[in-house]
């Protein structure tokens, strides 16, 4: 009995931890913003009203966290501030803020993002990170994402596909980028589309989650630790049973 004891013992606990290490939210791509704990938000109406021309890198802070702000910068021109419904006719929620830029064609980077500290300019790396993006031709899109550390480590890629629409239905392409570390430092964007013409993108709101979320322990791993302590107690109980006159230890 006190051998299986033990034995049953040791193997719920290593379920447990089995279990509670499985919790753990792991470094993947995302297609929702919903997979996000969004900590803040740059928003592209600081950048000006609808048509505003802007040229070079925008610097743009982010609301919630205002320690960390987000560098963009349009690989393939300059960039012009649009609203869904005022210039631009794409998928994003009517009256959503937009920037768009000229692609640098097939396979070329045409979007650069920075995390730096909103104080110092320092590299501010964050956890992850959401946005909507959508390429102005009618139909079937794709997009490369590129994600850097801060030393420019890439960290991992991934190819989207996308159906751009004038539809203004929030349907517009979700990408980002979740991680249990705080390393991401930057990212790219670049138009892989099968296609010989240069085309326009747009990019909404940047969403980020500045700093990973502990892990909690699912609904198995509470069970598989309860049963632990049940079975722990049983065989003090039996223990008892056996030697009602024994007298608990009491360390000196």
């Amino acid at each position: 009995m006190r051998y299986f004891m033990r034995v049953l013992t040791a193997a719920l606990v290593v379920a447990g931890m089995t279990t509670v290490g499985a919790s753990k939210a792991q470094a993947d791509f995302i297609t929702s913003v919903s997979q996000l704990q969004v900590d803040g938000t740059m928003n592209p109406n600081q950048f000006g009203p609808a048509f505003t021309q802007l040229s070079g890198p925008q610097f743009g802070s982010m609301s919630g966290v205002v320690t960390t702000s987000i560098l963009l910068e349009s690989l393939s021109g300059g960039m012009t501030r649009y609203d869904q419904g005022a210039g631009a006719d794409a998928a994003w929620l009517p009256g959503t803020a937009v920037l768009s830029s000229g692609t640098g064609g097939r396979g070329l980077p045409e979007w650069r993002s920075t995390f730096l500290n909103s104080f110092t300019g320092d590299p501010s790396p964050v956890a992850g990170f959401a946005l909507q993006y959508q390429l102005d031709l009618y139909g079937p899109f794709s997009v490369g994402v590129d994600i850097f550390d801060t030393s420019g480590l890439l960290l991992g890629s991934r190819n989207y596909q996308g159906l751009s629409s004038n539809a203004a239905d929030g349907s517009a392409l979700w990408l980002g980028y979740s991680s249990d570390l705080t390393n991401v430092g930057s990212f790219t964007l670049r138009d892989t589309t099968f296609t010989s013409y240069a085309f326009a993108s747009g990019i909404g709101p940047v969403s980020v989650q500045s700093s990973p979320v502990s892990p909690v322990p699912g609904p198995s791993s509470i069970v598989i630790l309860g049963i632990g302590a049940g079975v722990l107690a049983i065989g003090r109980a039996v223990r008892r049973k056996r030697n009602p006159d024994a007298k608990p230890t009491v360390a000196a």
